[in-house]
C-alpha cells in the first residue's frame, strides 16, 4: 500500500477551517447556555426581555448590574499598574554581578511602554477586564513596524570606512536585505481581543497555553490585506456580507459595514510552535508556518469551570434577583399611579356627570355625594383605595438581599451602611477584604502575564534602539535644571541590554486600587507605633523570628523591607546585649566590675545623658503593652 504523501496547502487550509467550525459551535453553545449577550444588555439597562421595546422603555428599571460592575472595577484595576521585575537565580558566577542591574533595566523598559499613551494600556486592559463580567478577557501583546524597500538590496554589506565586504561563517559575502526598518517605526501594542472572536479547540483546557491551538478572527479590507508584504494574497477576494439575500438576516447596516472586507483568521499552533493566517473564501494560506517562541495572549477569567476553557460569567447569577427587583418596583409604581384600580358605586349616590372626575381626575379629586348626610359624620370622606399586598414590599427587600449575596457587593461598598454594630461591621469588612483580595490577585497575576509578554516581545522583536525613562533620578550639574534633569532621566537602550536571564514580573497591588494603598498605609502606621514602643521594640530587636512574624502579620514580607527594619532596630539590639553583659559579666553590677562582689562602691550622682542623638527615637507616643504583656 502506497504511503500517503504530505498534505497540500489546500488540504491543510480546509482542515483548519473544519477545526474552526467545530470551535465556533462549542462557543455558540456556551454563549447560549449562559446568555452572554443578555448579560451585556442588562449592563446597558435593557432588562425587560420578551417585552416590546416601546413598552419596555416605560417600565421601571433599577440597574443594579451596572452599579455592581462599576463598584467592583475600581478595586480591581484603578489605573496603570506599577510593575516589579525580579530576577530568577541562574548561574552563580553572574547572579550577583548583573542580575539586579538587568532586572532594574527590565522594570524601567516595561514601565515605559505601559505608561506610553500611544500604547493605550489602561484602555485596552480596562475593556478586557469589563468583559470578564459577561464572558472572559483576552489581551494580545504584539509588535509592529514600518518597512521600506532597500535600494542596495542584493549588494554586499561593506565594513565601516572600508570597501571590503563582510563575510559570513561560510566565507560568502553578506548581502543587503530587500527591506529595511524605518527609523522610529518600531513599536509594541497591547490589544483587547473581544471574546466572541477568540476560539480554542473542541475540548478546550482551562490554561490557555495547554490548548493545542488558539485563534481569533478580524475583518479587514481586502486591499489592506493585499498591501501586506508578508502575505501571499494571489486570488484573494472580499468575503464580507455583500450578498443581497443576507439582508434580511443581518440587516443593511452590517452589509454596508463589511462590504469589500475579508474575514481573517490568525492561528497559533502550540504543538508545532508555528503561526498561520487564513482567509474565509480563500483556499491557500496567507501566511504559514511562521515560528514563534511564546503565545502572545493573556487570559483573565474570574470563575473557572472544571475541565473547560470557557468560564462561568459572574453576572449570570445576578439576573434572577435583578428581575425580581425590577418587577417589585414596577408593581409599586403601577399601584402608586392607580393605573388599574377599579371601584363600585351605588346607583344614585353620585351624580353621573361627577363620575368622569374619578376616572380622569388627578390626586385629590373629589365628587359630590348625593346621599343624605349621616348625623355626626365628616362632610368629606376619602374613597377607599385598593390595598397593596405587603408581600410586594417583602419581595423587594428579599430581592435586594439576594443580589447582594450573589454579587458580593454589599451596601457598605455602595456607601449604604448595613452592619448594626461595630463587631458586625468588622466581620463583614474582613470577609469583603478577603473576597476583594482574591479577585484583585487574579487581576494582578493577569497583568503580570501581560508585562512578561511585553518584555519577551521586546527581547525577541525589537531591533533598533529605543528610549527608556529610568527610575533612578540623575545627579550632577544637570540636576538643578528641570529641563536638563528630565532629559537626563531618559536613556537609549537596545533589546539585548535587557539580557537573557529568566525574570518574574509582578504588579504592586497597591497600584491597582486607592483602597489598597490606604489599607497598606494604615497597616504601616500601626507597625511604626509598635516599633516605637520602648517595651516591645527591644523584644523584636532581639529575636529575628518574632520580628519576621510580626512584620508578616502587618503585610511587610519583602526581604529588603525586613532588612531595613532590622538595621533600624540594630542599635536597640546592641544596647540590649550591652545591658545583659553588664548584668552577667564585667560591667557595672557584674563580677569584678564596680559594685560587683568584693568591691566597695561609693554611690554617686546619676550619670548625665550622653550628648548627641539617641540611637532610637520613638516615632509616636508609646503604645500600651500588647495583651498579656506586663510593663517592666
Amino acid at each position: 500500500m502506497a504511503k500517503p504523501g504530505p498534505e497540500s496547502d489546500v488540504q491543510r487550509v480546509k482542515r483548519w477551517f473544519e477545526r474552526l467550525t467545530s470551535a465556533d459551535k462549542v462557543y455558540e453553545q456556551w454563549e447560549e447556555r449562559f446568555q452572554t449577550k443578555r448579560l451585556e444588555q442588562y449592563y446597558e439597562g435593557f432588562q425587560w426581555a420578551g417585552t416590546p421595546e416601546e413598552e419596555a422603555r416605560k417600565k421601571y428599571t433599577i440597574n443594579l448590574v451596572f452599579a455592581g460592575i462599576e463598584t467592583s472595577k475600581p478595586s480591581l484595576l484603578f489605573f496603570r499598574p506599577q510593575y516589579k521585575v525580579t530576577p530568577r537565580p541562574g548561574r552563580a558566577d553572574d547572579w550577583q554581578s548583573t542580575a539586579q542591574e538587568q532586572a532594574q533595566l527590565c522594570e524601567d523598559v516595561l514601565q515605559t511602554f505601559v505608561d506610553d499613551p500611544k500604547i493605550h494600556f489602561a484602555t485596552q486592559t480596562g475593556q478586557a477586564l469589563q468583559e470578564t463580567f459577561f464572558r472572559y478577557g483576552i489581551v494580545e501583546v504584539g509588535y509592529t513596524a514600518d518597512w521600506i524597500d532597500n535600494p542596495n538590496a542584493g549588494k554586499p554589506v561593506l565594513r565601516e570606512q572600508s570597501t571590503d565586504a563582510i563575510t559570513g561563517a561560510d566565507g560568502e559575502p553578506v548581502l543587503e536585505p530587500a527591506r529595511l526598518l524605518k527609523a522610529g517605526s518600531e513599536s509594541l501594542y497591547v490589544k483587547w481581543i473581544p471574546a466572541e472572536q477568540f476560539r480554542v479547540p473542541l475540548k478546550g483546557k482551562g490554561v490557555l497555553e495547554e490548548n493545542d491551538w488558539v485563534a481569533y478572527w478580524e475583518y479587514h479590507y481586502a486591499e489592506d490585506v493585499k498591501r501586506n508584504p508578508d502575505y501571499e494574497t494571489k486570488g484573494l477576494k472580499p468575503s464580507g456580507l455583500i450578498k443581497e439575500k443576507l439582508r434580511g438576516e443581518v440587516g443593511s447596516l452590517d452589509i454596508e459595514q463589511r462590504a469589500g472586507m475579508v474575514k481573517i483568521w490568525k492561528i497559533w499552533d502550540h504543538r508545532k510552535k508555528v503561526r498561520h493566517v487564513i482567509a474565509e473564501g480563500h483556499q491557500r494560506f496567507l501566511l504559514k508556518d511562521e515560528p514563534f517562541q511564546f503565545s502572545p495572549f493573556a487570559a483573565l477569567k474570574l470563575y473557572e469551570r472544571l475541565n473547560e476553557f470557557y468560564p462561568l460569567p459572574p453576572v449570570t447569577n445576578w439576573i434572577s434577583p435583578q428581575d425580581e427587583i425590577n418587577e417589585s418596583r414596577e408593581q409599586q409604581r403601577v399601584h402608586r399611579r392607580r393605573f388599574e384600580r377599579r371601584y363600585t358605586y351605588s346607583k344614585g349616590s353620585i351624580a353621573t356627570d361627577q363620575l368622569d372626575k374619578l376616572e380622569s381626575g388627578g390626586d385629590g379629586t373629589y365628587v359630590e355625594d348625593l346621599l343624605p348626610p349621616t348625623s355626626g359624620a365628616s362632610p368629606i370622606k376619602p374613597i377607599p383605595d385598593a390595598p397593596l399586598d405587603s408581600a410586594v414590599w417583602r419581595d423587594l427587600a428579599a430581592g435586594k438581599e439576594d443580589f447582594a449575596q450573589v454579587s458580593g457587593i454589599s451596601g457598605d461598598q455602595r456607601g449604604v451602611p448595613e452592619a448594626q454594630t461595630a463587631t458586625q461591621a468588622n466581620i463583614v469588612d474582613t470577609h469583603l477584604r478577603i473576597r476583594e483580595t482574591s479577585a484583585r490577585m487574579k487581576v494582578a497575576d493577569w497583568l503580570g502575564q501581560i508585562g512578561r509578554l511585553i518584555l519577551l516581545t521586546v527581547r525577541e522583536r525589537m531591533s533598533l534602539p529605543f528610549w527608556v525613562q529610568r527610575s533612578v533620578e540623575p545627579t550632577g550639574p544637570a540636576a538643578g535644571d528641570e529641563v536638563q534633569r528630565i532629559i537626563a532621566s531618559w536613556s537609549e537602550v537596545k533589546a539585548e541590554d535587557t539580557g537573557e536571564m529568566d525574570i518574574e514580573v509582578s504588579v504592586d497591588l497597591t497600584s491597582l486600587s486607592p483602597v489598597s494603598e490606604d489599607m497598606q498605609r494604615m497597616s504601616w502606621n500601626q507597625m511604626l507605633v509598635i516599633l516605637s514602643n520602648p517595651m516591645i521594640a527591644p523584644i523584636l530587636a532581639g529575636s529575628e523570628v518574632l520580628l519576621r512574624k510580626t512584620l508578616g502579620l502587618y503585610g511587610i514580607k519583602t526581604e529588603n523591607e525586613i532588612r531595613a527594619v532590622q538595621e533600624a532596630l540594630a542599635p536597640i539590639a546592641m544596647a540590649q546585649a550591652a545591658q545583659l553583659g553588664m548584668a552577667t559579666g564585667g560591667g557595672p553590677g557584674g563580677p569584678g566590675g564596680p559594685g560587683g562582689p568584693g568591691v566597695t562602691a561609693t554611690p554617686g550622682p546619676p550619670a548625665p545623658p550622653a550628648a548627641g542623638p539617641r540611637p532610637f527615637q520613638p516615632l509616636a507616643p508609646p503604645a500600651p503593652p500588647l495583651p498579656g504583656m506586663m510593663p517592666g
